[in-house]
């Protein structure tokens, strides 16, 4: 029997000539949904590609106003046919690209079909208890849509992706919770969910010193007219998916799924994907931060005394995430280190371990506004009696503090100095002393055990100097470094003022502290002036010839 060929054109100018009438649109869905379901399979066609191709956008546009269309009984029809519908879709759009056989327009109008029957079939009354689309079929179209450059798809897809995630997050039912949790710990899915979150037009622009990768940038053929950061629906509903998960409690689980190790499962590894996720996170947690807490209801469901297990969970996992990520370019060898690094895979390393600590840091803040200053003690003491974040971030501030106090740095002038200091060591001090300021606020505990942490002053034993300093010396001395950023300056003067307050042993270090030695520069000999200290802790200028001529 020959099969009867449809007039898509007329099916859907009768469609829209129906002013959605409930009636008109059952009578075409039950006429034509198994020619619809025809027109996807039949890969071979004795019309060509393109007359095809026109078919199938038309058919898809007339299914769309079904699946759009608010009546119940038209819904009812599209719930059940919609699960072998969205089949169909799942196979069309996870096929690989054949020449122009399908269209990126088939694809996208594809894709937003599939996302509302989701959404239709999981608002009904007989809602899936998991995922209508298995994890691996996302994988596949989200990697074939990404590939192909096909924004608008991959959006769509996502957004149904988001839908199910939204359907399922909204019953207490411990079944649908793992199914969730599947999703934000599936790689495959995760990594190509990283990947595309921007267009395949956006590059990081590195100059091979000192770029963080956080700055993004758009090029044209001409590799000019640079715009920075762009965004489009694909970013959007891929944040929207991030975000989701994240305030549900699936931050481990995400951050798992898109770090890697090596073959033997020994050595952590650092990828390009987890950097991308956590500049993800550290937005969507600044946004709650710089909207005055203008937030949805949604996203304050992890941000609530319910969640306190979860919130605890988080923040130890990103101070002890933090420390196994600095061991692998750190001096300090360990069990994890990879023993040759190149250039990026330094750079990458060195990102995650600074976000990591402005995630830490940002989330203190978030806690103290959304649970209250009393809730954030709690959570300060969860992190220094459970973790060595405090002491970690000290000696990594001593450290870099020791570094460009050496006496090769000497003599040097401020503009030579800020020059010399990398655009990571910038960030890395910034982060960690404004970590410090946050764990320091109104928690008497950790303004004591900066006091109590100290560290040896070599070569002073045996001249009536200090033998040792604290951790609020280091603090204090991080100030010698505020040329170099201004947000460094911004941030130790928080942290010291966090320290101090309220705390009469810490004010009484500041108020013995007193000059040790003087620093004779360049300018100071060319003038003819030297400094010295005298017995009484008192500076002395003396004159010691007529200033160099020279200018």
């Amino acid at each position: 029997m020959e099969e009867v060929q449809v007039d898509w054109k007329v099916v859907l100018q009768m469609a829209r000539d129906s002013n959605h009438d409930s009636v008109v649109l059952m009578e075409l869905a039950e006429e034509y949904q198994n020619h619809f379901k025809s027109l996807l399979i039949g890969e071979k066609s004795s019309k060509g590609a393109t007359n095809k191709n026109g078919d199938i956008s038309k058919a898809l546009r007339f299914f769309l106003i079904l699946s759009s269309c608010n009546d119940s009984q038209v819904r009812d029809i599209m719930t059940v046919r919609g699960k072998e519908f969205v089949t169909l879709l799942v196979q069309y759009l996870s096929r690989k690209n054949q020449g122009e056989q399908y269209s990126s327009k088939c694809s996208t109008l594809s894709a937003r079909l599939l996302s509302n029957l989701c959404t239709t079939i999981c608002s009904g009354e007989s809602a899936p208890s998991q995922f209508l689309i298995d994890q691996n079929h996302y994988v596949d179209m989200i990697a074939t849509q990404g590939s192909a450059g096909n924004r608008d798809a991959l959006a769509a897809v996502v957004a149904s992706l988001n839908n199910s995630i939204c359907h399922l997050s909204s019953n207490d039912n411990p079944l649908y919770k793992r199914e969730i949790e599947a999703v934000a710990g599936h790689k495959l899915l995760m990594s190509n969910l990283i990947r595309y979150i921007l267009p395949v037009t956006s590059v990081t622009q590195q100059d091979g010193k000192g770029s963080n990768l956080s700055s993004v940038h758009t090029y044209d053929n001409n590799c000019s007219n640079v715009k920075e950061n762009p965004v489009d629906d694909g970013t959007e509903w891929i944040t929207r998916v991030i975000s989701k998960l994240f305030h549900l409690g699936f931050f481990r689980e995400m951050c798992t799924a898109v770090s890697a190790t090596n073959e033997n499962k020994m050595t952590r590894l650092c990828t390009l994907e987890e950097v991308v996720l956590l500049h993800c996170i550290d937005d969507i947690i600044m946004c709650h931060i710089e909207s005055n807490m203008r937030v949805s209801d949604d996203d304050r469901i992890f941000f609530s005394r319910k969640n306190r297990n979860k919130i605890e969970d988080v923040i130890i996992f990103l101070a002890d995430e933090a420390k196994v990520v600095h061991d692998l370019y750190g001096p300090e060898p360990s069990k994890f280190t990879i023993k040759e690094q190149y250039a990026g895979e330094q750079l990458v390393s060195k990102s995650i371990h600074a976000t990591l600590i402005d995630i830490l840091s940002s989330m203190l803040i978030v806690i103290d506004n959304f649970l209250g200053e009393d809730e954030g003690i709690y959570f300060r003491l969860c992190l220094l009696r459970r973790t060595s974040i405090l002491e970690h971030v000290i000696f990594e501030i001593k450290q870099l503090i020791d570094k460009y106090s050496s006496e090769e740095m000497t003599g040097k002038k401020i503009r030579e100095l800020s020059k010399v200091v990398t655009e990571d060591e910038k960030r890395c001090i910034t982060t960690m002393i404004r970590l410090i300021g946050n764990l320091s606020y109104r928690c008497r505990t950790c303004q004591d055990m900066l006091r109590k942490i100290t560290f040896p002053l070599e070569g002073r034993q045996n001249v009536g100097l200090p033998v040792e300093i604290t951790a609020v010396h280091i603090i204090l001395s991080i100030t010698s470094l505020s040329y170099v950023n201004f947000g460094i300056r911004e941030w130790s003067v928080v942290a010291i003022r966090n320290i101090l307050e309220d705390n009469i042993e810490n004010q009484k270090i500041v108020e013995e502290l007193k000059a040790q030695t003087t620093i004779q520069s360049p300018e100071l000999s060319a003038m003819g002036i030297s400094v010295d200290i005298e017995e009484n802790g008192k500076v002395k200028v003396t004159a010691n010839a007529a200033p160099s001529s020279k200018t």
